[in-house]
């Protein structure tokens, strides 16, 4: 009883077939598209992303997936040259907050650094104003 032996597989990038979904290799002309809409728009809209996926004969998805990509990489390049915001796009939370801190430590210290709590420090939460001086109110 011999059996036939099964040719091996090539070893190959998998295929549709197998149950594996391929990587999109973005091609010169459509990476050209992308980046020409990106200039003009970096948060496209559903319609501007279903009609480049159209285009480019590619998923809504993998578009809308390259354009959050390509943001983080342009936010990425901004922080490695130093800067605090990205032009072009909105400020993330942690970037509203670097600029919070430096703007905190650029102040001149002491009266302008927050505790461990968030109360600014010489803050007595509600103390009254020393003699001959008139609290204000801030709204």
């Amino acid at each position: 009883m011999a059996e036939d032996p099964q040719p091996a597989a090539p070893a190959a990038a998998p295929t549709a077939a197998e149950g594996k979904t391929l990587r999109w290799q973005i091609g010169s002309s459509a990476l050209q598209v992308l980046e020409h809409v990106y200039t003009m728009e970096p948060f496209p809209g559903l319609e501007t992303r279903r009609d480049l996926a159209r285009q480019l004969n590619v998923s809504a998805r993998q578009v809308q997936v390259w354009f959050q990509n390509k943001r983080q990489r342009e936010r990425k390049i901004s922080k490695q040259m130093g800067l605090f915001s990205t032009p072009g796009l909105p400020d993330t939370p942690a970037t509203t907050a670097a600029k919070a801190a430096a703007s905190a430590g650029n102040s001149g210290g002491g009266a302008g650094s927050s505790s461990a709590d968030g109360k600014a420090a010489g803050d007595g939460g509600g103390a009254a104003a020393p003699a001959g001086t008139e609290a204000v109110a801030t709204t």
